[in-house]
């Protein structure tokens, strides 16, 4: 019998698989009839907010005598405005926080409402508050007391979610699966020194919701053992 509800969310690097793998329990459950939604996390990123607040960056960066490369980070862009230093100084403290309570906003809509209100259904995420809460840190230099207290929030919002799928991949294998986005075997190591800490954070913070997932296979064998986990989980 299915719970009174289940949340299940997918957490991994680009490249894991985890846009895959999610895809997949969505179209199984589905097949079996369940009431099954699923949601990509960073849809969060294209509401009105978002695209003003990206609009406004890019409106600083063409103002600003040395608007920088296109391939510098916000933040290096921001502080290259001199023209614009007041201006750029109040965004910068602000902008984070605008940003995360747009999160916020997008998860009391699309998860904690749901999850109180419709029971026996199955929701399904493509990555977890953890991405965005620690790729806004790291673009900020934001405290680790902020970066804490932000957690900590999402956590009340959220609650436990039933399974956490950790889809763990070698970084050559998740290059060669996006190498258009991570372009380099660098940067591939680099993105997953940062999430092997996000993994232990999780498994710290959710102890016993965590199943560790190898996806460096064909994710045949990852399929059938995340179909396996959450039947158990659903009593199917």
């Amino acid at each position: 019998m299915i719970p009174m509800n289940a949340l299940i969310c997918f957490f991994g690097v680009d490249g894991s698989g985890k846009s895959t793998l999610s895809s997949y329990l969505y179209e199984e459950l589905k097949r079996r009839e369940m009431d099954v939604s699923y949601t990509w996390w960073f849809e969060g990123d294209n509401t009105w907010l978002r695209r003003f607040l990206r609009k406004f960056v890019k409106n600083v960066q063409t103002t600003s005598d040395s608007p920088g490369s296109k391939n510098a980070t916000l933040n290096e862009n921001l502080e290259m405005s001199e023209s614009n230093k007041y201006l750029v100084k109040i965004f910068k403290n602000t902008f984070p926080w605008l940003v995360f309570v747009d999160y916020f906003k997008f998860t009391i809509l699309n998860l904690t409402i749901p999850m109180k209100f419709k029971s026996k259904k199955v929701m399904i995420f493509d990555r977890f508050y953890l991405d965005t809460v620690f790729a806004i840190y790291k673009e900020f230099n934001l405290s680790k007391n902020t970066f804490f207290k932000v957690i900590g929030i999402y956590k009340r919002l959220i609650g436990t979610p039933d399974i956490i799928f950790i889809i763990h991949v070698k970084p050559e294998t998740a290059l060669s699966r996006k190498k258009d986005e991570i372009k380099t075997l660098d940067n591939a190591k680099r993105v997953s020194k940062d999430y092997k800490y996000l993994y232990s954070l999780l498994e710290k913070i959710y102890p016993d919701n965590v199943i560790n997932i190898d996806g460096n296979s064909d994710l045949k064998t990852a399929k059938s053992q995340i179909l396996e986990h959450t039947l158990n989980l659903l009593g199917d």
